[in-house]
């Protein structure tokens, strides 16, 4: 009984401390709201979103001193979400995210070619609101104009990028080819003066890397196609020489199938090898083909690819876009993050890392020439356009993969190709007089 006593005073005594002073069981302790942003990102071989998500987290980081001044604010997180950088993963994944719920991607980093889609299924912001003419004045214009559509503004440029034409400069010389015919016909003399067996090559098996190398043949000759139409539209006589110069690369043996197959590093690795005369590749590969460990030093030159100053002048470009979701319920932190991304301290990162940066500033500042790239190389990004495949992002990429099948695979006439791209079908008999493209 006498127990009993004891442990009935003690229980009082602690239902009294607890009334006086709170429960300070590890369970009950107050903490500091925490925000959740979550970012999704193609994935990430040089690992810099990884350093950057942690480097902003690492400034919101609140200590003890800090965490009672601003009791009732959010501690703003991010967390990455890498994915796979093809379209269809892409979409797959951020559709089925979207579905369940539970982690909807407020910020998202997108391929030019990938906004026009998004856009117009409603599934990203505008954000005109917040571009002050200071913001807009960072980037380029031709990567900037990507970001447009419908007239509203939906991405910020991240990084960019742009194909190049490496080459043979001992075997070239100073006379670089100023047009697609005229780089056909040096290849065609390096390699039959040279035990060479490539004249051009292009890394094949990368669906968005076929389809800007034929835009880039297109618009020189003034044939790229509107896909924003839905009767697609295209010169047909410009389309009839850009297929011509195609198959006559294909047939004197200056342009193989095997480019199909190929990845940027296996291009980089028959160039550095010696057995190409061509190569058209993206920019990454100049620091590695420059350098003076590269078997090919002072061997191999780069310059930006032709272009024709009848047709725009504009050339080829490429880019990543960020993006804040639609269902997002945090604008204001989706966006604080953005501008931190394309902060002129970060993107002096993705230049460390070996990438192109979007702000045009930092082309002031470093020296572009001593890296190899070619003088002209920012004014392409002014100029420049991207491949714009409209809302059909995917569709259309297949389409000019295909197309570069039959050239390469088939041997197609230019009116099997014409009818391919308008029906999105071949057929095997066009019909009596219709002539081959040679």
């Amino acid at each position: 009984m006498i127990r009993l006593k004891v442990i009935s005073g003690l229980v009082s005594i602690f239902l009294i401390l607890s009334l006086l002073f709170g429960c300070t069981s590890g369970s009950e302790e107050t903490e500091e709201p925490v925000t959740k942003l979550y970012f999704m990102y193609p994935r990430d071989g040089s690992q810099i979103f990884k350093r950057l998500i942690y480097e902003y987290n690492q400034m919101y980081e609140l200590d003890q001193s800090e965490a009672e001044e601003s009791q009732g604010q959010n501690q703003i997180l991010i967390e990455g979400i890498e994915v796979s950088g093809t379209p269809s993963d892409f979409f797959q994944q951020f559709n089925m995210m979207s579905e369940e719920g539970e982690t909807v991607p407020d910020v998202m980093l997108i391929h030019d070619t990938w906004l026009a889609k998004m856009a117009e299924e409603e599934c990203i912001l505008p954000l005109d609101g917040g571009l002050n003419q200071n913001i807009k004045n960072d980037f380029f214009k031709g990567l900037h104009e990507a970001m447009i559509w419908n007239g509203r503004t939906y991405g910020i440029p991240f990084r960019q990028d742009q194909p190049l034409l490496y080459y043979r400069s001992d075997l070239v010389g100073d006379d670089l080819p100023s047009s697609w015919i005229d780089l056909a016909y040096t290849a065609k003399r390096i390699i039959s003066e040279n035990d060479i067996d490539y004249g051009l090559v292009f890394p094949g098996d990368i669906t968005e890397s076929t389809a800007a190398f034929l835009s880039s043949i297109w618009s020189f000759f003034g044939a790229e196609p509107d896909f924003e139409t839905g009767d697609i539209q295209f010169d047909e006589a410009g389309m009839k020489s850009a297929w011509s110069l195609i198959k006559r690369m294909i047939s004197d043996g200056t342009l193989s199938s095997d480019v199909l197959d190929m990845s940027p590093e296996e291009c980089r690795a028959v160039m550095e090898a010696g057995n190409a005369a061509f190569m058209w590749n993206w920019s990454y590969a100049t620091r590695i083909l420059l350098d003076e460990d590269s078997p090919l030093y002072g061997k191999i030159a780069v310059t930006t690819l032709p272009v024709s100053e009848e047709n725009g002048g504009g050339g080829i470009i490429s880019g990543y876009a960020l993006v804040i979701n639609k269902a997002t319920g945090f604008v204001s932190e989706a966006w604080n993050f953005i501008k931190f991304l394309i902060s002129r301290e970060n993107q002096e990162q993705l230049f460390d890392a070996g990438w192109i940066p979007a702000n045009k500033s930092l082309y002031q500042s470093y020296s572009f020439l001593n890296l190899g790239l070619p003088s002209d190389f920012p004014a392409i990004f002014e100029t420049g356009r991207t491949i714009n495949p409209g809302t059909n992002v995917e569709g259309v990429l297949s389409m000019m993969n295909q197309a570069a099948g039959l050239a390469l695979l088939e041997d197609k006439s230019v009116e099997e190709l014409s009818f391919f791209i308008k029906e999105g079908m071949v057929v095997e008999e066009i019909g009596p007089g219709a002539e081959e493209s040679e």
